[in-house]
């Protein structure tokens, strides 16, 4: 009998993975042709689609992979977190990768950024407690913008370049309950809006005074739990998906509710929505819903087409 003490083991490099723990976020018509069938998890916004239009991020438990779409067992993974990831976010250029996750109570959640291209941890971020519910960054790659999870309740700005937070706040007020989603405008590196429970708000970035205000959206009697939010390309009017499966547009200049759809009770969404995007070309909004549904809603009414 061969004595396992005086046998030599080699180390193994893990080559390629199969698998997906978060709900997927469509941010285009190809991830919403290729992963509609993925729409429920433990992840907000685990499965994003790169910028080049060749790659997909996604987070299994607290690694990052990085999974090239045109050459099958093509994937990179990228390794730094402790515990299992919460959220992800890719910035607009593609250079950027963020990663937050979760951790012990009592302890503090690490946010990392990363490298796309040469695949390396470039930072280390950490403020929030237990958990990183959400993470944006800026259009032009200025600033990050993350959010804590119902333990920390707090939103922080942070400056990319030299991974410093510029500014904090209570991400709602105390009459409201948890926030849930984070987004940036599409060309103001100063602007983002959260939604969650009883709260939408569209915050504003003052750098020279390292402060970030809130003003909060009025709704009316309509009562709802956000999780997730787009904006259209003129930065005018945000879609905000719902638990109760109807998609609120709210303006954004004025921070007032202006419609909501589908027009009728009966083609409410069950179990919510979950991601949604603007498709401009057709003048459509595609939603997932948590019950697998995925529908296109037309502008201006939201009436389902699809």
């Amino acid at each position: 009998m061969v004595s396992t003490s005086s046998m030599d083991f080699k180390s193994l490099q893990l080559e390629s993975i199969i698998g997906f723990g978060g709900i997927l976020i469509i941010h285009n018509m190809y991830a919403l042709q290729r992963f509609s069938s993925i729409l429920s998890g433990a992840v907000p916004g685990g499965l994003l689609k790169h910028p080049d239009g060749i790659h997909t991020v996604y987070s299994l438990g607290s690694t990052v992979v990085i999974n090239n779409t045109k050459k099958s067992n093509i994937q990179v993974f990228l390794q730094g977190h402790t515990n299992v990831i919460s959220c992800l976010a890719i910035s607009k250029s593609g250079r950027f990768i963020a990663s937050g996750q979760i951790t012990h109570m009592g302890f503090q959640a690490d946010i990392i950024i990363w490298d796309f291209e040469e695949r390396l941890l470039l930072k280390r971020l950490t403020l929030h407690k237990v958990k990183v519910q959400a993470l944006a960054f800026s259009p032009n790659d200025l600033y990050l913008a993350s959010l804590g999870g119902q333990d920390d309740n707090s939103v922080i700005v942070w400056d990319l370049a030299n991974g410093t937070p510029i500014c904090g706040s209570p991400a709602s007020r105390d009459s409201a309950g948890v926030t849930f989603c984070l987004t940036y405008l599409n060309s103001n590196d100063n602007i983002f809006v959260t939604g969650g429970n009883s709260t939408l708000r569209v915050w504003e970035l003052n750098v020279a005074q390292r402060k970030v205000r809130a003003a909060d959206c009025q709704t009316g009697q309509i009562k709802r739990i956000v999780k997730c939010i787009t904006i259209d390309k003129n930065d005018e009017l945000m879609y905000c998906g719902t638990t109760t499966g109807d998609l609120l547009q709210v303006n954004l200049q004025t921070k007032l509710f202006k419609h909501s759809g589908p027009p009728k009770d009966k083609d409410l969404f069950s179990l919510g929505i979950l991601s949604v995007a603007i498709n401009e070309k057709t003048e459509t909004i595609i939603v997932g819903c948590g019950d697998g549904t995925v529908a296109s809603l037309k502008l201006p009414k939201l009436n389902i087409v699809k």
